[in-house]
């Protein structure tokens, strides 16, 4: 479903749906396993990202929204492969 993103307008509203239940995902594999030191997993700073996605719609206020929702996209991405990266692999 993470495809959907690709679909203009369609995408920004999508992004919530990911990137938050990403986060309670990776929340929920943690928990299960009991490591607690993951702190929400991410989940404030895709709400970030969200919300200056959408801001992006928004004319004048894009050039701020803009350049903020790149560093934050690339922020969370980086976040994401570290919590990845912690997931040990089953083979």
């Amino acid at each position: 479903m993470v495809w959907l993103l690709v679909i203009p307008c369609f995408g920004i509203v999508w992004n919530f749906f990911v990137f938050l239940k990403l986060s309670d995902s990776f929340k929920s594999y943690f928990d299960s396993q009991g490591v607690m030191d993951v702190g929400d997993c991410n989940r404030t700073l895709a709400l970030a990202y969200c919300i200056t996605a959408v801001l992006c719609i928004v004319p004048c206020l894009n050039y701020i929204a803009g350049p903020a929702s790149l560093v934050l996209l690339v922020i969370t991405l980086v976040k994401y492969n570290e919590l990845k990266n912690r997931i040990p692999a089953v083979y």
